[in-house]
């Protein structure tokens, strides 16, 4: 679980508010919080930062956007990591990513302008960022100096003019949606008295569906307001629990129940403090808890409760039969005859509900529809007259059977074609697993007859009643050994003894090596990249011209260039950006690369670096799935997350990165001085591992 705060503080200068600050984000152990309003200045924002968390906590704040900072973000790096991804004075956008995360989450702290007009630069943004998050868990939080409909006010100003459409419009298209919360629902209060009191709902906290899907029992809580004319919004990412309980399900025999009524009324009149859909949902899961202890004492295991009072009945009817003249015998038996028969109605329905819910949705019991059913059904299945070879109709019963038993003589009697020999053989020999066992009775050997049973004076003694079995005895050619134990022998292999690897040999379908897989999976391989550079090479990454092929989007301009049809060929490397890293890598790990097509490179590159322990060719094979999946990498930030970086930085990514996989590599000899010239690193003097 993960707690994300959002507070607009109204000013943060005061040493009153910021020991307020740190102990409410001790309180709620916060991992990351957001600071709305705090109107400190550029040349006291570390010295109240110092003040609000532990030293070692980090921040960020759009103070380069506006005069004063309006949001601060800080955060807990011990829990996760934060990455600001976008800033202005209206918003601030960061990335956490944590290795418990399976996914980086996107966190947007929103603290909206006064004026309708200044808002619109933040309604764009929201728009555009929901297009590019779609694949991407987005939290947006924060004051959005808007409402949403004219209940989330009380007081002021009763119109509702055409502006205020725009926040609705907003979350509308950018498919957002409001997580439950519990708390204080009017999250501004003007601090006036009397009429004059104005109270709104202008603290907001949304998430798009990828979120929810990851994080489904995600909530909100605001809280009181305290040093603030604002609640703070208190969020807890939540995962749902791994040991859920089974499946609820409604059994209809509860609503027979005398006390069923009142039982759920009890259950949802009880108040519950939230936005109208928390309410509903919080009520719908209180009841199910009181309907599972209904279950668990009245209806679980119907099927022994049953069995139980049949023999408690029995039981009271001898009991009843040796004490006639008992009164309390007489209450006895009546008293389990009831209960007995109240059980077998109570199963009845249990299981009618679970096989023929039809019925009981008509609120039928069993009474006319049923009989109705079972009528309709034996005049539909009724046969009233078949037509004979002649073209005649034949009405009558007896004549109708009569002709259907000369049907079916023909049909059984008749004689068949021989099939081909060549249609024969697609069926198999056994026609069942006893076929075998029969063929075995034939020779008058039992069942369960050993191969001692065919060995006489240390020769074979086959039985020859069978003559379809000569041919199976004539392919055994050696002779019985009674000096040495049975024993098995695989043939799969000349030693005889089962392996899996020969067993997979034997079953596997064998096809020509494809020699990419030197390029591949090669020891010292980064799996990720190796994985990428397959897809690649077998044309399968998502690219644009693949996307319109399916009819997904409309445009297949390369986001590099955005000029051509973003293809394999294209991104690897016919486009300028691709191909001018694919350039500065390679004249800078001094390694030469043939220009050509895609896919002649990849197969120029599987027939030229095969050499599984030659230093050279294991760089040049990480050096191409390092520049593949980089490139890929940049092609996805810049198609979903809008970023982009120069070819000099995409470059130097690719060259760090093979150059610290190099380091921590162990190569079965010496590493030349000229690579280590290149890559910047050392021959360690006791191994083959380098150093930097």
């Amino acid at each position: 679980m993960f707690i994300i705060s959002c507070w607009n503080i109204w000013g943060l200068n005061g040493p009153q508010k910021q020991k307020n600050v740190q102990f409410w984000a001790q309180k709620n152990n916060l991992d990351i919080f957001g600071i709305l309003e705090t109107k400190i200045t550029a040349a006291n924002i570390t010295s109240v930062q110092a003040t609000l968390a532990p030293p070692y906590w980090q921040f960020y704040s759009n103070i380069n956007s506006n005069p004063t900072c309006r949001i601060l973000v800080g955060w807990n790096p011990h829990k996760l990591q934060l990455i600001c991804l976008h800033s202005s004075p209206q918003w601030l956008t960061c990335e956490a990513t944590h290795a418990s995360l399976p996914h980086p989450i996107k966190i947007t702290f929103i603290y909206g302008h006064n004026t309708p007009a200044e808002r619109h630069a933040l309604w764009h943004y929201i728009t555009r960022e929901s297009s590019l998050n779609t694949c991407i868990p987005w939290l947006v939080m924060g004051d959005f100096n808007a409402i949403m409909q004219t209940g989330d006010r009380i007081g002021g100003n009763i119109h509702w003019p055409r502006h205020q459409d725009d926040f609705v419009t907003c979350i509308s298209q950018s498919a957002l949606l409001q997580v439950p919360y519990t708390g204080i629902k009017y999250s501004w209060h003007n601090g006036q008295h009397g009429c004059n009191t104005i109270q709104k709902k202008l603290d907001w906290v949304f998430d798009n569906s990828c979120l929810f899907s990851s994080w489904p029992a995600t909530n909100a809580t605001f809280e009181p307001r305290s040093i603030s004319d604002h609640s703070a919004m208190i969020i807890r990412l939540r995962r749902p629990n791994q040991h859920s309980h089974s499946p609820f399900k409604f059994l209809n025999i509860w609503t027979e129940r005398s006390d069923f009524l009142t039982t759920v009324a009890s259950s949802w009149q009880a108040p519950v403090i939230g936005n109208p859909m928390f309410q509903f949902t919080t009520k719908l899961r209180r009841l199910k808890s009181v309907l599972r202890k209904i279950h668990l004492q009245f209806t679980n295991n119907i099927t022994d409760r049953v069995a139980r009072s049949k023999t408690t009945w029995e039981d009271a009817q001898f009991y009843l039969d040796a004490h006639p003249t008992s009164d309390n015998a007489k209450i006895i038996e009546r008293s389990s005859a009831a209960q007995y028969l109240q059980l077998c109605k109570e199963e009845e329905s249990y299981f009618k509900q679970k096989s023929r819910i039809q019925w009981l949705q008509l609120g039928d019991k069993n009474t006319s529809f049923f009989h109705k059913s079972l009528l309709h059904r034996q005049v539909r299945n009724v046969i009233h007259n078949l037509q004979d070879d002649n073209g005649t109709l034949v009405h009558d019963p007896e004549d109708i059977g009569k002709l259907t038993s000369i049907y079916f003589e023909n049909l059984l009697t008749a004689t068949h074609p021989t099939l081909n020999t060549d249609i024969t053989d697609i069926f198999p020999n056994t026609i069942t697993e006893d076929y075998p066992l029969r063929t075995l009775t034939a020779t008058g050997l039992p069942w369960n007859a050993r191969v001692a049973d065919i060995i006489t004076a240390g020769q074979w003694d086959f039985p020859r009643d069978v003559p379809t079995l000569n041919s199976c005895w004539n392919s055994i050619t050696f002779l019985p050994n009674p000096n040495y134990e049975d024993n098995c022998e695989w043939k799969g292999q000349t030693s005889g003894v089962f392996s899996i690897k020969s067993a997979w040999e034997l079953l596997r379908d064998k096809r020509p090596v494809n020699n990419m897989h030197q390029l591949l999976w090669f020891k010292g391989h980064i799996p990720r990249q190796s994985f990428i550079l397959w897809l690649a090479g077998l044309e399968r990454l998502r690219t644009m011209d693949r996307l319109h092929s399916a009819g997904i989007i409309q445009n297949t301009s390369c986001s590099f260039c955005g000029t051509y049809t973003e293809s394999h060929e294209h991104l690897f490397f016919e486009c300028q950006i691709p191909r001018s890293v694919w350039q500065m890598v390679n004249a800078r790990a001094n390694i030469t690369w043939p220009c050509m097509s895609w896919k002649n490179l990849l197969q120029w590159a599987s027939t030229i670096y095969i050499k599984k322990s030659d230093v050279q060719h294991t760089i040049a094979r990480l050096l191409l799935s390092t520049t593949v999946y980089q490139l890929w990498y940049e092609r996805n930030n810049r198609v979903f997350n809008n970023q982009h970086q120069n070819t000099q930085n995409i470059a130097e990514a690719v060259f760090q990165q093979v150059r610290m996989h190099i380091t921590a590599m162990e190569f079965s000899s010496i590493i030349p001085a000229s690579i280590c010239d290149v890559w910047g690193i050392q021959q360690s003097p006791t191994n083959s591992s380098p150093n930097f």
